[in-house]
């Protein structure tokens, strides 16, 4: 092996690691924003619920 080879995967092991770990840290964004919205629509719910609740 020379040293343009060991060069290359070098470069591609980190280019790899460097997508995967974006991508994984965009997923868990994406998971975060999911369960706060989640969140918001369940208390608005449960808002409704005490709302047509009270009001018979």
């Amino acid at each position: 092996m020379d040293l343009n080879n060991i060069a290359e995967q070098v470069t591609i092991t980190v280019v790899s690691a460097t997508v995967l770990w974006l991508g994984s840290r965009l997923a868990m964004t994406i998971w975060s924003k999911t369960a706060q919205l989640a969140a918001r629509l369940k208390k608005m719910h449960q808002n409704s619920d005490l709302i047509a609740t009270a009001s018979y």
